[in-house]
């Protein structure tokens, strides 16, 4: 019988290595996230003569429904205010090695259906007031067309260059209508607004950064078996062990 020693494989290691390498592993490690916003608002115009169509008026905080909807303006008289719905929301922070691959805001809705746009816009703070959705929608980081189709619930993707720095923080999203008629945007239960994620691990089993982890890294690995203070380390125990060697295996294939 084979005994272990420590800094050496048994016979026993040395073939668990070889079978998962023979089965080719996938090594992605996905998981969803789903984040509801800390505040919502809708916005009113302000109260002056004329108005109707700006954003600069009062919020209405957290209701259950936001609706949303354009101006009337004719022959200069308001003859319909203007709303739009805002939601701020905290991003977590991605753990090391792990990255944001795609990203949906989404939700229910009902009314009427049309045209719009969303607006999105990394804030330094969770503050929801009228300031900073006039800014979101004045100076976004990025904005687009959507339709608002007639289905209960609505899907848009989240722009790459909105997700792309995995660094985390408060993120606002507005939204407006082009309609004159009303759209009802969900605010309450598990059909409200939120955004939608998904993170991937890394690849830190992939030691010579080729873009799989495959034969070369578990060779790698297996010369540093017993070592302490390794970058072999995978699972943070100041020992390359078995554990390292079967966490990397696990990871056997391309890259995500």
């Amino acid at each position: 019988m084979a005994s272990t020693i420590k800094g050496s494989m048994t016979m026993r290691h040395w073939l668990v290595a070889l079978a998962f390498v023979g089965c080719g592993l996938s090594g992605v490690q996905a998981e969803t996230h789903v984040v509801h916003p800390i505040e919502s608002a809708r916005t009113s115009p302000d109260s002056c003569w004329g108005c109707c169509c700006g954003t600069g008026g009062s919020l209405t905080m957290n209701p259950g429904t936001i609706d949303v909807k354009t101006c009337t303006y004719q022959g200069g008289y308001c003859m319909g205010d203007a709303h739009k719905g805002a939601w701020i929301f905290q991003i977590p922070e991605m753990v090391e090695d792990s990255e944001i691959t795609y990203m949906r805001f989404t939700g229910g809705r009902s009314g009427s259906w049309g045209t719009g746009y969303v607006y999105y816009k990394w804030m330094p703070t969770d503050s929801m007031s009228q300031a900073n959705i006039l800014d979101a929608m004045n100076d976004p980081d990025h904005y687009g067309p959507v339709s608002w189709n007639g289905a209960s619930t609505y899907s848009f993707s989240v722009p790459e260059s909105i997700y792309a720095a995995d660094s985390g923080g408060y993120l606002m999203v507005a939204a407006s209508f082009s309609s004159t008629y009303t759209m009802n945007l969900t605010n309450t239960g598990t059909n409200r607004a939120r955004l939608v994620f998904l993170s991937e691990v890394a690849c830190p089993s992939d030691f010579d950064s080729n873009g799989s982890v495959d034969v070369s890294d578990v060779l790698a690995l297996l010369g540093a078996y017993g070592s302490t203070g390794s970058d072999y380390d995978l699972d943070g125990d100041n020992y390359v062990g078995v554990n390292d060697l079967l966490q990397l295996l696990d990871a056997f294939g391309d890259c995500p």
